[in-house]
Formats: C-alpha cells, sequence, structure tokens
C-alpha cells in the first residue's frame, strides 16, 4: 500500500466503540492511524490491540454508525460515527484494494495460456522456486488471513484463544514497548511453552510460557527471538513448502488458500521444535531497540551453543533493563490473561 494513502492521516484520532466479542460490553475508546495499523486506546491511553490496516473489514457498508472487524474470522467489533476516520480507513482499504492482484476469469485464463510451460517446468523441477516466488506475490491481507485461519486450527492442540480483557490490555503495552507501530499482531493460546511464528506478523504464545517465567523480561526475550526467526525464515515459505507445489500452483493462480492445507500445517506446527538462532547479532540489537537486558533471555535460551555467550557479553543493557517493562501489577494481569 503506498504510503501517500496515509499522509494525510498520520494525526488523526477519534473517539469509538469497541467490542471484544460479540457479548461482551461495549466500550468507549479512541482510535487513531499508526503507519501500518489502526491503534485502539482506552480512556487511561492503554493500547487495548493493534489492528492490521491491510485487513480490516467493514461490516454491512453503509449502515450508521460504521463498523468494522480486524479480520474476516474475528469476533472484535469497532463502531466509528467520526466522518474523517471514517474516510481515513475507507482510503486506506481502497489503497489495499488497488495494489492487490486482480483475480478475475480473463486473467487467470491469461495466466494459464501464456505461462502453462513455465508454471509446469516450476511445479515439477523448480519447487523451491515456485514457493519463492508465491511467497513474494501474496499480499500482506492473504499471508494475516492464512495465520489467522492457523490461530484457529491450533485450537485443538493449544487451546482457546485468551480474552480477559485486562490481560489483553497489559498484552498490548508489552507489544507497544517491543515493536513500537510495527504491525505485528500478538495472540495467546490457553496451552504452550513457545512463541510460535505464523504468516502475516502473527506470533502465538503459550498460556503455558506465562504462567512458567517470572518475569515479563523472558517472555518478551522469546517474543523477540520469535521475530528475528520471521525475519530470517519467511513463516509463508515454511506454509507453502508443507502444502507442496500443486497447493502452490493454485494459491498463485486463484488467491485462493484452501482449508484443507490449514490441519495438517496445524499438526506440523503444534508437534514441531522451535528453530534456533545461530547468530545472536540480529536479535542483540532487537534488545538495544526495545531497551531491554538480553541477560536474562542468554542464560536460557541458547544454552545448546556459542551464541548464549553473546547474549551475555554483548549485553547491550549489563546493569539490568533501565525501565520495567511494565508493572508488576500489569505483570499479573498478563499471566491471568486466560483466566
Amino acid at each position: 500500500m503506498p504510503k501517500t494513502a496515509l499522509t494525510q492521516y498520520q494525526r488523526l484520532e477519534a473517539p469509538g466503540i469497541w467490542h471484544e466479542s460479540p457479548d461482551s460490553q461495549r466500550r468507549d475508546v479512541f482510535v487513531s492511524l499508526g503507519e501500518a495499523t489502526l491503534v485502539i486506546r482506552d480512556r487511561t491511553d492503554a493500547a487495548l490491540t493493534h489492528w492490521s490496516l491491510a485487513a480490516i473489514r467493514r461490516i454491512a457498508p453503509g449502515t450508521d454508525p460504521a463498523i468494522y472487524a480486524p479480520g474476516p474470522e474475528d469476533d472484535e467489533r469497532l463502531e466509528l460515527t467520526d466522518p474523517e476516520m471514517i474516510a481515513a480507513i475507507e482510503t486506506v482499504r481502497r489503497a489495499v484494494a488497488r495494489s492487490q492482484p486482480r483475480h478475475g476469469a480473463l486473467r487467470v485464463a491469461m495466466t494459464l495460456a501464456l505461462g502453462a510451460a513455465a508454471l509446469a517446468a516450476a511445479v515439477l523441477w523448480l519447487p523451491g522456486a515456485l514457493v519463492t516466488h508465491t511467497a513474494s506475490a501474496l499480499p500482506e491481507a492473504t499471508r494475516q488471513d492464512i495465520g489467522r485461519r492457523l490461530v484457529i486450527a491450533l485450537e485443538p492442540y493449544s487451546g482457546r484463544p485468551c480474552r480477559d480483557i485486562d490481560g489483553r490490555r497489559a498484552l498490548g503495552q508489552l507489544q507497544k514497548r517491543l515493536f513500537g507501530d510495527a504491525p505485528w499482531e500478538l495472540r495467546v493460546l490457553e496451552n504452550g511453552e513457545d512463541v510460535k511464528v505464523l504468516p502475516g506478523g502473527i506470533l502465538v504464545i503459550g498460556g503455558g510460557l506465562l504462567s512458567e517465567e517470572d518475569s515479563p523480561d523472558m517472555v518478551a526475550g522469546h517474543l523477540l527471538a520469535a521475530a528475528e526467526r520471521s525475519s530470517q525464515n519467511d513463516p509463508m515459505l515454511w506454509f507453502l513448502d508443507r502444502a507442496g507445489p500443486w497447493a502452490t500452483f493454485r494459491i498463485l493462480t486463484t488467491g485462493l488458500v484452501p482449508q484443507e492445507l490449514m490441519g495438517p500445517a496445524a499438526d506440523a506446527l503444534a508437534l514441531g521444535q522451535v528453530p534456533p538462532l545461530s547468530d545472536a547479532a540480529p536479535l542483540l540489537r532487537r534488545f538495544a531497540q526495545a531497551e531491554l537486558s538480553a541477560r536474562p533471555y542468554g542464560l536460557t535460551a541458547f544454552a545448546d551453543g556459542d551464541s548464549w555467550i553473546e547474549m551475555i557479553e554483548d549485553d547491550p543493557f549489563p546493569d539490568g533493563t533501565p525501565q520495567p517493562l511494565m508493572s508488576d501489577a500489569d505483570w499479573l494481569r498478563l499471566q491471568a490473561i486466560c483466566s
């Protein structure tokens, strides 16, 4: 999406009403536009949630107030009456739509007719090139849709999403501290002791990790490491590689991602081991940007290799994190997000 679509709205803020789920209490909030996200805050200016601008959907267009959802599979709702904010969101949505490839019948037919030989060769003899090309061609909204569908597919293994309101607010504070306005989306599932990286910038935290750790610094270290793994190994490549060449070929030519791919991918995510990072240097840069000491995470996460020594010896804050990630009360709220 061109950045110029947001230039005139960079400082725009408007009141709204937020529903965490269809049965939850209505909450008065303030809404602002970031570079890649719609930020929803409460009256204390604490971030409740971040919605990706590329994935926002309007429910029942033409109704008043305007009602939005963060994606097709989400229960959250946002009601807006401010005409300038509505116009800004609609401008962004149109810009996203224009930036995405069109998948009409004529385009598909021409693609199949003109590229059949080359694509068939890619499917049969160059599957790696096909996966790489498809991953680079998919729009961000499709990546986020795949990631959110995988969250649902993980429920038989990791439990349901945790939605305690106070815990969600504390999670939003942690996300802001670690990633700023970058469009990462943090989710917590009831079970699990690691952080899983999904397409679309979605990081899934296992509830067991929150309950086992003594401080938010360790959880933050797992999140920064997951973000670094995602930058080094695009999870979309892993998803397409597991889907296979013919499924990847269908996704490339139609833009549609079959639901039957989600179950096997969730199986692999649930049973697979989190790959270690071989180089501590880029992760240390993330710790420095987040103003977080690397020593607590380095003492445990890199015990099987030499990189853990770097995490301790090159800690950007050897005297400890200069400013606490969150208060003790907010840490307890985050730990209780699944209660």
